[in-house]
């Protein structure tokens, strides 16, 4: 699916997670988000915890709010209540969120904030370069081996075609076709 279809497939309140292998352009794809976004005149934090602010504030379109050194989901949760009249929050990425032992109460209570708040939450994910995602569970820290798919609305998976543009397989969608 072409990225501007998979991003107006997004609604507010969704938890959406999107991943890639290294070098799949999950970055760039988090910024072309932020970017359909401003397009739409849609307030948009977009939060980097990969790159400096520095390095990353020219590639970002107008009307779009630049936060870093999010340092985990609570932080992440308190940063979407008082942010005010926000419609996405663009996380890049979620691995570099320290882990906590209540990462279950944490994930509800980041998706709950999502739906209170009518945020679309996107969150880009690194898969390790041994992922397949049609073998079994998409979504689980590899060490903790907790499954995130519960908690997310929509996942997507970005995948490199054979001119090298980008598309978004989607692997679960819950009002809509998935190419699963």
């Amino acid at each position: 699916m072409k990225l501007y279809d998979f991003f107006e497939r997004i609604a507010v309140g969704d938890l959406v997670f999107i991943g890639g292998r290294p070098e799949a352009g999950k970055t760039s794809i988090a910024v072309k988000f932020a970017e359909f976004a401003s397009k739409k005149e849609q307030k948009t934090l977009f939060c980097s915890n990969e790159w400096p602010a520095d390095q990353i504030v020219d590639r970002l379109a107008c009307g779009v709010v630049l936060k870093d050194d999010l340092r985990n989901i609570t932080e992440l949760v308190s940063v979407i209540e008082e942010s005010g009249n926000i419609q996405y929050f663009i996380l890049d990425y979620f691995q570099l969120l320290e882990r906590s032992k209540n990462i279950e109460f944490e994930m509800s209570e980041l998706k709950k904030t999502a739906k209170k708040k009518n945020v679309a939450v996107i969150m880009m994910y690194a898969f390790n370069r041994m992922f397949n995602w049609k073998q079994g569970r998409v979504l689980e820290f590899q060490q903790d081996g907790i499954s995130l798919e519960t908690y997310a609305d929509i996942i997507g998976y970005i995948q490199i075609m054979a001119d090298e543009s980008r598309e978004i397989l989607v692997v679960k969608h819950p009002y809509g076709k998935t190419d699963a």
